[in-house]
Formats: C-alpha cells, sequence, structure tokens
C-alpha cells in the first residue's frame, strides 16, 4: 500500500472473511447492490479466477453473509470449501491473549488461569501525557499486537470525552492521535505480521489503515464505504469489503488492478491454505480453545480453534511455557474475583494481585496451588506450602518411600492429597529422573524413570494425570501413578480442557490426537513448536 505522510489516526484489522462469485473489476467504479443475474455472474468469475491466478494470489477468503452464515472459497479456483457451521457474525479478533481487562493492557495467552499486565492504566496514561501533554488519567478499552514489540491500542479517559489511538512500544508512545471521535462500533484490527492496523467503523461504512508507525495507507480510490478488510497470509494482498462486493488488490499497489468479487459480505479473513484442511478436521472433531505455542526460536504464537487463526502472543520470548501460575478467588461467580499470580525470580516467589504490587515474597521456586488455595513451592528439595511455611513432603520422607537421596525438581497437584513431583538423585548422577506419584506423602506406586533432564511438569485441566519431558520425550501418568501410552516421539504435550484430547510436538509438526487412541494418526499442523499449552 502506498504511504502517506501524513498523520491521523490509527487502528486495527484482523480478519473474518469473504467472497462467493468473483469477478474482475478494472475501472474501480462500486457496482449496483442489486445482486447480478446468474448469466452474468459466470463470466465475472471467470474473470476473477484469470486474475487471482495471473496475480498469484493463494489461500482462502472465509466470510459471512448477512445472515451471518459462513461461507469460504479456495484462491485462485474459487471453488468452494468447508467452512464452520456456527452461525458468527463479528470475526474472531486474533490477538495471541492481548487484550484491555479493567483499563489494563494484559496478556492472557496461556489461557484464564495465567494472565499478566502488559502495560497498566498507570503507565498508560503516563506515556499517553508525555506524548499529547493530555492529563487523562487514561484506560484500555481494546487492545491488539503489531507483531512481537508494539502493540495498539484504543484508549478513553474517565468520562469517556477523550478518546486516543497509541501505538506503543516498551511503555513509549510510538504515534498517538487525541480526541478522534470514535463511534460505538470501531474496531480495531491487525494484519497478520503486525505491519498494518485498521479501525473498522461498521456504522459509518468507513475503514481507516494504518501503518505500526501511525502512518495513514492508501486504500483503492475506486472503492466506496468499505465496512470489512483482511490481508493474506503473507500480507502481499488485502482484500476490501464494501455493502456489494470484495475487492482484492495488491497490498503495495492499491491503484492497480481490483479484483471484484460480486458478494455481499458481512465480514472476511484469508487463511493458508495448508491449514485449511486440519482447520476442517478440528471442526469436524469438536475441538474449541485457544493454542498457545513456542516456535523455535521462542517466540510465542496462539493459534485459536478450530479456526487456527494465528496471532502473535508475547514480546517475551519463552522456550518453555512454565514458570508462571495464577488462581482465582472469589465465589459465587458474580462477586469480585481476586486473581493471585505467583511466579519465581531469582529463587524466589513473589506473590502479587493481577496488575498490583508483590504481596510477599518467600524462598523457592516451582510455584504450584492446591485445589484449597495453598501456594507451594520447592524449596532445598522438598515441597513446601508458603504464607506461613510448612513442610508437606520432606528429604527424609523421599528417602523412605523412594530408598536413596533423592530431592524434588519439581511438583504439581492432582488433586488436594495427591501431588506428581519429578524426583532426582544427590548428589547428581547417572542415576535417572523419576516421576513420581504421592498421596499423603506415600508413594502410589514404583515411579517411572524415564530419561534425564526431567522438567515441565504439568497436570491435566481435571487433575487426572500429570506429565513432563526428558532427553527421551514425554511421558505420562495417571493419577495412581501408571503410565499411560502416548504415540511414539512425542516431546511436548498438553490436554483440551476436558482431556478428552492431547496436543503434541512431534519432529516438526504439532499433532490432535483423543487421548484414549493414541495409535490414531491425529490431525496435524506444518508448525514447529518448543512447548504449547491448550486451553
Amino acid at each position: 500500500m502506498r504511504r502517506f505522510p501524513t498523520g491521523l489516526l490509527v487502528a486495527a484489522v484482523a480478519v473474518l472473511v469473504v467472497a462467493a462469485a468473483v469477478d474482475a473489476f478494472r475501472n474501480g467504479s462500486e457496482p449496483s447492490r442489486r445482486a447480478p443475474a446468474e448469466a452474468s455472474v459466470a463470466p465475472e468469475r471467470a474473470a476473477a479466477v484469470s486474475g487471482l491466478r495471473a496475480a498469484g494470489a493463494t489461500g482462502t477468503l472465509v466470510y459471512s453473509d448477512e445472515g451471518c452464515r459462513l461461507h469460504a472459497l479456495r484462491l485462485p479456483s474459487l471453488r468452494a470449501a468447508a467452512a464452520s457451521r456456527i452461525q458468527r457474525c463479528e470475526p474472531h479478533v486474533p490477538t495471541g491473549g492481548i487484550g484491555a481487562f479493567d483499563g489494563d493492557v494484559v496478556w492472557a495467552g496461556l489461557g484464564a488461569g495465567v494472565v499478566q499486565v502488559v502495560l497498566s492504566k498507570e503507565e498508560l496514561s503516563r506515556a499517553v501525557r508525555r506524548s499529547t501533554g493530555l492529563e487523562g488519567p487514561f484506560r484500555a478499552v481494546q487492545a491488539v499486537p503489531l507483531g512481537q514489540e508494539r502493540i495498539a491500542a484504543l484508549l478513553t479517559d474517565s468520562e469517556g470525552l477523550d478518546r486516543i489511538f497509541a501505538v506503543v512500544e516498551d511503555e513509549r508512545v510510538v504515534v498517538a492521535f487525541a480526541r478522534w471521535e470514535l463511534g460505538s462500533a470501531g474496531v480495531l484490527r491487525p494484519s497478520p505480521r503486525g505491519t498494518y492496523v485498521a479501525l473498522i467503523e461498521r456504522e459509518n461504512g468507513a475503514v481507516s489503515v494504518f501503518t505500526r508507525d501511525g502512518e495513514p495507507v492508501a486504500l483503492p480510490q475506486g472503492v466506496t464505504d468499505p465496512y470489512a478488510i483482511a490481508w493474506s497470509p503473507d500480507e502481499r494482498w488485502t482484500a476490501l469489503a464494501t455493502r456489494a462486493s470484495v475487492y482484492v488488490f495488491a497490498t503495495e499497489d492499491p491503484d492497480g488492478r481490483l479484483i471484484r468479487i460480486p458478494v455481499s459480505a458481512r465480514d472476511l479473513d484469508w487463511t493458508a491454505d495448508e491449514l485449511l484442511g486440519a482447520a476442517a478436521a478440528l471442526r469436524e472433531a469438536g475441538l474449541r480453545g485457544v493454542l498457545t505455542y513456542a516456535d523455535d526460536d521462542c517466540r510465542l504464537r496462539a493459534l485459536t480453534l478450530p479456526d487456527l487463526a494465528d496471532h502473535p502472543a508475547s514480546s517475551e520470548r519463552q522456550c518453555r511455557l512454565t514458570g508462571l501460575v495464577a488462581r482465582r478467588f472469589g465465589q459465587p461467580v458474580g462477586d469480585p474475583q481476586r486473581i493471585l499470580v505467583a511466579r519465581c525470580r531469582s529463587g524466589r516467589i513473589e506473590l502479587s494481585e493481577l496488575g498490583g504490587p508483590i504481596l510477599s515474597r518467600a524462598p523457592g521456586c516451582v510455584p504450584a496451588w492446591r485445589p484449597d488455595g495453598t501456594l507451594t513451592a520447592v524449596r532445598n528439595g522438598e515441597l513446601v506450602s508458603l504464607f506461613p511455611t510448612r513442610v508437606l513432603l520432606s528429604r527424609a520422607g523421599l528417602a523412605r518411600e523412594l530408598g536413596g537421596d533423592f530431592g524434588i525438581v519439581e511438583a504439581a497437584w492432582l488433586s488436594q492429597t495427591t501431588v506428581a513431583a519429578v524426583v532426582r538423585a544427590t548428589p547428581p548422577s547417572a542415576t535417572p529422573d523419576l516421576l513420581a506419584v504421592f498421596r499423603a506423602r506415600r508413594l502410589v506406586a514404583r515411579p517411572a524413570a524415564f530419561g534425564t533432564g526431567m522438567s515441565g511438569l504439568r497436570v491435566s485441566p481435571e487433575g487426572n494425570f500429570a506429565a513432563a519431558r526428558s532427553s527421551r520425550g514425554a511421558i505420562v501418568l495417571d493419577g495412581e501413578g501408571r503410565r499411560v501410552r502416548l504415540p511414539v516421539g512425542v516431546r511436548a504435550l498438553s490436554w483440551s480442557p476436558d482431556e478428552a484430547w492431547i496436543v503434541a510436538t512431534r519432529g516438526d509438526e504439532i499433532v490432535f490426537f483423543p487421548f484414549d487412541e493414541p495409535s490414531s494418526p491425529g490431525i496435524r499442523l506444518p508448525l514447529v513448536a518448543r512447548d504449547l499449552v491448550w486451553r
């Protein structure tokens, strides 16, 4: 897209969808809103296919119609593809867990149980004050990621009078536009790689696009009243929807050829073909949630299931998705909930409220919550409860149960009285690490030896299984300490919320398979991952 050196506003766009019947349109004028006759659609469709093929535009366009039914077309052939039967008028906004909560910009990429404040409302207010001179205070009402480092946010003051769009990086405002009139339908959407961000105002029929540096981006002059937008996965192509058509054009050449799709698309999305079959299989299996994974460079990504919308999950790099635990307090539902977050830093557990200061510190690492809300940690090879401190599983107890000198490396709770632990001989020797299950301080079954360097202990959502990984791959035990069969080659794994499915890393792919059918071929994604979590 051509860039203009003027400052105005900024916003974001993600996308959900597009087309169904198509044609190439060279002069860019908007056609009549009346649906064309079937005889006229055929040559227009052929022209569109020819134009898309010549342009090299590929992937799948998914769109919702006025009845909120989803449709999909393969590019460049425009052949119909499988789409979800779920009625959905508005697209899922891929944010990788970045969003606004209680005025703060937060990250919840590992699910509802793991959250952290990325930028507090106080930090946002200070940054905006330095950039615009406006006093505030300001609160975030929407936030989306722009790649790994930047965040685009819509802010409002306490009275809702001042509305600001800002692009922020490391508590520094890159660009901000103040006192911008934002309609109730205003929505921020980012492009797949965060190069662009758009603001969609459906009530006014307006789409404004900006670069991640806040520079306005030109749209085709022949397209009037656009109200939805989508980018191809590589951002080379843009799809722009009006009330009567969808236009496809080269992102960097908005005044070039327009390929017009004469359909009424309420919203649109553009996905890669290689994931379409997997998305259809996940949809058929009824799988839902968010899969967060660390890629080969330890960058966090998130996939929304079953559609596999891909987006950055956090600017932080993490090779292992463990070490931060949170717990919600407050019953019944409807009462204010208190979210406490525990993490290990420099050999000490730090306990804080979400978005708040540190409440307490205590020696230890590997924090874990027991079902009754007790926070536990590993300290000097023993399992202890914190605040107040009490030893729950001592080294002497380990020696009695295991018949040797061992220390706990990691621990996680399956139930109020049952805990899974990775234990290691002390001093370290050639003895393999052990994965053991204890109940009321007693070993429930012979521990499982499985390679060296065992770590990454995690428990399934309902507490029925525990898993860890070692030099030999992944290992799973049930609550009675019995080994659970896994597919060959699995390195890291996580469970679906109902524990019926497992998702695992294997070689250069991610595989979903039914937990009780480890020999099934599974549903495969061509993605390299070091670790993953399904929420």
